[in-house]
């Protein structure tokens, strides 16, 4: 958001100066990893939908903006188009028939585990429902990807970001704002003046605004949310034919709620692969949220074996779609990292 914000005002002729926390190589917060689902099927007034269409229009100008100055560029950078499964429990039934009154991009559903299995070639039990969406730039979009392109439009734009720049005090200066900035790697901090400062820090919002909009400290409330990987076990994944392996590729990315409670719901997607080429699987839960001790060391936290174990049960349940001989047992655990939601 601080990135996209600092784009956008370069582009209306604002002098900008964006001060970010980390290298631009990010390790924290949900701008981190190369996947995050973009889909855009949803009802009318869907928030998700809303803001993946918009997002693919403003990258479509930004592409266009670099290009202008260094071509090569493309939206292929930023997005991969792949089908998008959503994966619902049958009370889930109203959800696409909201969206069967106005989608008009192209999208697959099956009601019935025959329909599954004559669609898509899935094994889907009779109290679920599934559809798939089919459009470009639905998939993932990159985060990494995008946050570097919008630094280097800003560049282009003669606006600074100063990498590893903390804020640790924001306060009113007569008519314009004094910020305290420290600098993370050599711990040397100095006084910036500004006549307009943005505030997207996300989780940290609250507690900076403390001197300046102290309400929103009460309005925001961070927070933890994980992430786990998994790759499947390499020597189960090449044992599979070609066909089960796109059935498989074809399965990611989803939405899963066949678990009717909010908890039991989760978003999976592939992020890469191994050095021996099976596929690294990312899995989190919207609710799966627990308090936050100390926001600057959440990021390093390790995942607990509960919520290891809720991910394995809940890639291993998603699997089960593919009717192929893998077990939760073939999923081996590569990391985990944290949001903050």
């Amino acid at each position: 958001m601080g990135s996209s914000t600092a784009w956008q005002l370069a582009r209306a002729g604002q002098d900008v100066l964006l001060l970010e926390k980390q290298a631009s190589e990010y390790t924290e917060g949900s701008g981190l990893g190369e996947a995050r689902i973009a889909r855009s099927l949803g009802g009318e007034g869907d928030i998700w939908s809303f803001m993946h269409n918009r997002t693919v229009a403003e990258v479509e100008e930004l592409i266009a903006f670099l290009n202008s100055h260094e071509p090569g560029h493309s939206m292929g950078d930023i997005y991969t188009t792949s089908p998008v499964s959503y994966v619902r429990h049958r009370t889930h039934v109203f959800r696409i028939e909201s969206i069967q009154q106005n989608q008009v991009d192209r999208y697959e559903y099956a009601r019935t585990p025959q329909e599954a299995d004559e669609l898509f070639d899935l094994a889907m039990p009779p109290d679920t429902i599934m559809w798939r969406e089919y459009k470009e730039h639905s998939g993932t979009i990159n985060p990494q990807a995008l946050i570097a392109y919008l630094h280097k439009a800003l560049a282009l734009l003669q606006g600074n970001v100063q990498y590893r720049n903390r804020v640790d005090e924001l306060t009113r200066d007569g008519s314009a704002y004094s910020l305290l900035v420290t600098n993370t790697e050599t711990g040397a901090s100095r006084r910036l003046r500004a006549g307009k400062v943005v505030s997207a820090a996300g989780p940290y919002t609250g507690s900076l605004l403390e001197n300046v909009a102290p309400y929103f400290d009460s309005l925001i409330n961070p927070q933890r949310v994980f992430l786990a990987f998994f790759e499947i076990d390499p020597e189960i994944y090449h044992s599979w034919a070609e066909a089960d392996k796109q059935r498989f590729s074809d399965l990611y990315p989803a939405i899963n709620s066949t678990d009717p409670t909010p908890e039991g719901s989760f978003f999976t997607m592939l992020e890469g692969e191994t050095s021996q080429g099976s596929p690294i699987i990312k899995i989190g839960g919207h609710f799966q949220r627990s308090d936050i001790s100390d926001l600057d060391s959440v990021w390093r936290e390790e995942l607990t074996e509960a919520e290891i174990q809720w991910s394995r049960e809940s890639t291993s349940r998603h699997l089960s779609l593919l009717d192929l001989e893998i077990g939760e047992e073939d999923l081996n655990y590569v990391q985990g990292s944290l949001l903050s939601g």
